[in-house]
């Protein structure tokens, strides 16, 4: 009796229903009710779809015409429905969920529907799970309609994006639970006048860092990670876009030979954008002096004369160099992906940040075949490194002055017999050239008188030997065979 009553009751419900208007039933309904509500809007020609409860509405030639319209959107391609009544984006939003597609409405109700495929799913398993101060680097190369998806469903679940949600399809696009956060750095940091400074307490996390650094690229700020000491690691962010426009004036304007000592009262942020200009311009930098007396000075190697030959040249002169780029990184911890600023601290060097000036080697400068993968001079320094670092400061490796330096010297030597008469010189340099690099090493945000890090190592080697006018691959290669 109790079935039969079910049954007059939702036909006289279902049958007054007018064309586009619709009764949805409650989801925790028995499957036995399911069932008659089911049954009798068939027998009254009307519209049903069981997605979430059960939806019953008198617009079935709608529905069908839609569901036609849904099918033939080809995958990676969407398709939008402008203008449509509460009924109809209702019936759009079910048909789209039972097909697995993906739908979003803007502000002026216009519905767009992605054929995305397992790509809706595992984005949306992907960000669902994704802890708070967690972030996820999503893999370069995603369209243009993917990247959209990515932002919007972030939007859904309170993420933050960097990356941008449209434009360069290899730009890295990373999403981090740290929305809350993201938002309060970039007020505050909206607030910054010109010459004023921010500086972000040791509280925050790797990841949280990583976020101001990001924010502060996207308002062409200027942003430093050191260490405290005790303190801890800090962000500091500096609004210095006259300061970099009148450094910058003042490098291009150097002429070969020429350089320039800059005042001791300084900012670390300061000097280490006169720094990374230095860099990008092929100019020599250096640091020197201790706490407030520090000074930086840049240098225009002189012209060389179309006969001299460049490697045995003891100067940076003429050689390319570039500030080696925040990675785009889009996996693992995603600090390397695109942080827009070097200087992290040690605990955030994994991340692109602190990393120093990129110096090419002097390939051109002799002819011979191209060197195999294991051969490449980044590949051999890596080795060397593993070779003969020793220390260790905050859990990574470094390469200490006493005793990593002597014994490379003892071995470097040995590799050209030559330098045997002049190895005190051959040392000094050695010497001389590490602190040089360990000072700059310290500008560029990692803190340790010990050592250095590997790629500060790179520097190193590169910038000694090319004073000592020594060819690098031949000596790389040279050391490493002796070590095996």
């Amino acid at each position: 009796q109790e079935a039969i009553d079910f049954r007059d009751r939702v036909r006289r419900e279902l049958g007054t229903l007018l064309s586009n208007e619709y009764i949805e039933y409650p989801e925790n309904m028995p499957p036995w009710q399911v069932a008659i509500v089911l049954e009798v809007a068939e027998e009254l020609e009307l519209w049903t779809a069981s997605t979430w409860g059960v939806f019953v509405g008198n617009c079935k030639e709608f529905a069908e015409c839609t569901e036609e319209s849904l099918q033939e959107i080809a995958f990676g391609d969407s398709l939008e429905f402008p203008e449509l009544s509460q009924v109809h984006m209702k019936v759009l939003h079910l048909l789209v969920a039972d097909m697995d597609y993906y739908s979003t409405t803007d502000e002026e109700g216009c519905v767009s529907v992605y054929n995305m495929g397992e790509f809706v799913r595992e984005v949306r398993r992907i960000l669902s799970s994704l802890a708070f101060g967690a972030s996820h680097a999503f893999a370069a190369g995603l369209t243009e309609q993917q990247r959209e998806l990515v932002c919007i469903i972030a939007a859904e679940f309170g993420l933050w994006v960097h990356g941008g949600c449209a434009g360069d399809p290899d730009a890295p696009l990373e999403v981090f639970n740290l929305a809350a956060f993201a938002a309060e750095v970039r007020d505050e940091l909206s607030l910054l006048m010109q010459g004023e400074y921010k500086t972000f307490p040791a509280d925050p996390t790797t990841q949280q860092r990583r976020v101001v650094h990001l924010i502060a690229a996207e308002l062409n700020l200027e942003a430093h990670s050191h260490d405290e000491g005790e303190g801890g690691c800090v962000v500091t962010v500096g609004h210095l876009r006259d300061f970099k426009a009148e450094i910058m004036a003042l490098l291009e304007a150097l002429i070969p030979g020429e350089s320039h000592t800059f005042d001791s009262d300084l900012t670390m942020l300061q000097r280490k954008m006169i720094h990374t200009l230095a860099a990008e311009l092929a100019l020599e930098s250096r640091s020197e002096g201790e706490g407030s007396s520090r000074r930086v000075t840049v240098m225009r190697p002189h012209e060389r004369t179309n006969g001299e030959d460049d490697c045995a040249n003891g100067s940076l002169s003429g050689r390319r160099r570039r500030l080696e780029g925040a990675e785009g990184q889009a996996g693992g911890d995603g600090e390397n992906g695109a942080d827009g600023a070097a200087g992290f601290c040690a605990a955030d060097s994994s991340a692109a940040g602190g990393r120093p000036p990129r110096i090419r080697g002097c390939g051109s400068c002799v002819s011979s075949p191209p060197l195999s993968p294991e051969h490449t001079t980044e590949t051999m320094l890596s080795k060397l490194f593993d070779v003969y670092a020793t220390g260790n400061h905050r859990g990574e490796k470094i390469f200490l002055r006493f005793p990593d330096l002597k014994k490379f010297a003892e071995d470097a030597k040995g590799m050209a017999p030559s330098l045997h008469k002049t190895f005190l010189k051959f040392e000094g340099v050695l010497e001389h050239t590490f602190d040089d690099t360990l000072q700059l090493q310290s500008d560029m945000g990692i803190h340790t008188t010990k050592g250095l890090t590997l790629p500060w190592f790179t520097v190193f080697v590169q910038k000694a030997l090319t004073r000592l006018g020594m060819q690098v691959v031949s000596l790389l290669m040279g050391l490493l065979n002796g070590k095996t």
